[in-house]
């Protein structure tokens, strides 16, 4: 099974996002139940003693709740397709979230992707889109801000393909610490 860490959300913030969809043609937009915030990909994973490990290793991650911002749209573009998601402003908390579980995986000689970390959402794909078509959407929905969105736990999620929209199922949560712990 295909497992990452993630992050997903509560209905109101998942219901501000859905709001995009059909905001551009010729694009297959994500149902809103899937939305996530991907932490680290860990690929194809089928070691149950190894993913034992690892919930043991995630429920030590101590670190406080805190607030993230989901601040503008943008897209990625590769050979295949244009992907279309919104932006999370940058959150020194996120980012070492993201960091600690990077390095669990590490101590478990689990390769993680060298990439450079871009928090995002996904909202859905497309491939026959110009570029006037992406600039007019970039303009129009670029001041999307959601803000103050309590990040409580984080997610261990399963992965299964499917043609007509990713299919994810949480595995398990890892709260953090709220303030007063």
């Amino acid at each position: 099974m295909k497992l990452f860490t993630g992050i997903n959300f509560q209905d109101n913030v998942i219901r501000q996002l859905a709001l995009l969809k059909g905001s551009l043609p010729y694009v297959q937009w994500y149902f809103s139940d899937t939305y996530h915030l991907t932490l680290v990909f860990m690929g194809e994973i089928n070691d149950y003693d190894l993913i034992n490990d690892l919930d043991l290793a995630f429920k030590k991650i101590s670190l406080l709740s805190f607030n993230i911002t989901i601040e503008s749209v943008n897209f990625f573009e590769s050979s295949l397709d244009q992907i279309f998601w919104a932006g999370v402003q940058y959150s020194e908390e996120l980012i070492y979230l993201q960091k600690k579980i990077e390095q669990c995986l590490k101590d478990f000689k689990i390769k993680v992707p060298k990439k450079k970390f871009v928090p995002h959402i996904t909202l859905g794909r497309g491939s026959s889109l110009s570029k006037k078509q992406i600039q007019n959407w970039l303009k129009q929905y670029n001041l999307l801000k959601i803000q103050n969105i309590p990040i409580t736990h984080f997610s261990l999620f399963s992965s299964y393909p499917n043609k007509e929209k990713p299919h994810y199922i949480i595995e398990k949560n890892y709260p953090l610490k709220t303030k007063h712990n």
